[in-house]
């Protein structure tokens, strides 16, 4: 990259969006770029799957120069753009979701105060293995399909999409991560996300880096816009909304974990920032779905995401969860409109169709690596499924 796009593009500010996603919403857009971008502040989270080209992607002041083949996990503290030369194209498909979706994709409700500190791991950039890049692309190629056809239910797609990519981040090999050196004001704006919960003031932020509040205070201006104060309160309110998705935490509860000394402080913040109350966004989300009921559904489908290659059954869910089969039925029924048998055997189709695409393997190997009791099982339920039998498939995408 040369020194004079460089200057044209300075450590200034990003402008900050809050899209006020809904705790389940995803959304997939399949981008073609060729100029540069100015740098943006979102409340979301964002994947960047790269699948052609290459330029520089821009996080917090740092430069990254990207290519095909890498995968991007951007937090809201990430102020980032995409700078590219006159002569560069970078196609990629971006991937947005609210906290709470990760939250309600990742994890047992059980664990999810733990959790919020887990998402904020190391992984900024990685390679995605050459025999996993056709994997990515073919997942998110088919979410953006569904995701175009009118009043289509994308959920469980949506969920493994996010499953798959955070996988992904947690198991890549050390020489396959791009070295990420942060700077002063990306450490402190991470800092605040991850401490949030914590009475941290601008001076015990000084303290832990060294530096004096007016430095602070400079960073986070200088990265974000806005000062101490209103970073803060943006994060807090963030992980707020997120965490409205689980009715048995009350308002009161939510504004203690989140770090504020008064309820009223909560809502005085949550309103100035979201244009309406905690409890008008939790009414709002009840009105679409009950979200005790929707997370019990969710973490079933979450495990079926993560055991398809066992020996599963509704008998052993119903087991595990201490119910009958007819009430698991009923729920997964009311929330994806599917039966356990169906999300296990089109999990279980989906993988194995892009086994047959990318990798070289036959149809026996395949139907037992995903989990079927037979090459004739497999074969049976992709032909229904996909209108050609597995072998067809195969040889028509390889011929």
């Amino acid at each position: 990259m040369s020194n004079k796009n460089k200057e044209l593009f300075p450590y200034v500010s990003g402008d900050y969006y809050s899209e006020k996603f809904a705790n389940n919403e995803l959304r997939i857009t399949k981008e073609i770029l060729t100029q540069s971008e100015a740098p943006i502040h979102r409340d979301e989270i964002e994947f960047i799957y790269i699948y052609k080209g290459n330029g520089t992607l821009m996080i917090n002041g740092n430069l990254f120069d990207v290519s095909k083949g890498n995968l991007a996990l951007l937090m809201p503290y990430h102020i980032h753009s995409f700078i590219l030369e006159p002569t560069e194209t970078l196609s990629f498909y971006r991937i947005r979701f609210s906290i709470g979706f990760l939250l309600l994709s990742s994890m047992n409700r059980k664990q999810y105060l733990e959790s919020m500190l887990d998402i904020h791991g190391p992984v900024t950039i990685l390679n995605v293995p050459k025999l996993k890049q056709e994997l990515v692309l073919n997942l998110c190629k088919e979410v953006v399909e569904e995701h175009s056809k009118v009043n289509q239910e994308t959920g469980t797609l949506d969920v493994s999409l996010i499953s798959y990519l955070i996988y992904l981040v947690q198991t890549v090999e050390e020489e396959n991560i791009l070295e990420t050196k942060k700077n002063k004001s990306w450490e402190i704006l991470e800092y605040l996300q991850v401490h949030h919960q914590e009475q941290i003031t601008r001076e015990k932020i000084a303290k832990q880096f060294s530096c004096t509040d007016e430095e602070v205070n400079y960073h986070l201006r200088t990265l974000t816009g806005v000062g101490f104060s209103e970073n803060l309160n943006r994060v807090r309110v963030r992980n707020a909304v997120a965490l409205l998705q689980f009715d048995e935490l009350s308002i009161r509860q939510i504004s203690e974990i989140c770090g504020y000394k008064t309820e009223a402080n909560f809502y005085k913040n949550f309103k100035q920032l979201r244009g309406v109350t905690p409890q008008t966004v939790r009414e709002l989300s009840e009105e679409i779905v009950s979200f005790e009921f929707k997370l019990d559904a969710w973490e079933i489908y979450i495990y079926i995401q993560e055991n398809y290659q066992q020996n599963l059954s509704l008998s052993v869910i119903a087991d595990m969860t201490n119910t009958t089969e007819k009430q698991i039925n009923r729920l997964l029924k009311k929330s994806f409109n599917k039966t356990f048998l169906k999300l296990l055997t089109e999990t279980r189709l989906r993988i194995a169709r892009n086994i047959l695409l990318v990798l070289d393997k036959g149809v026996e190997e395949t139907a037992i690596s995903v989990g079927f009791p037979s090459s004739k099982a497999f074969s049976q339920a992709f032909k229904e499924y996909y209108g050609e039998t597995p072998k067809q498939f195969s040889m028509r995408q390889h011929k």
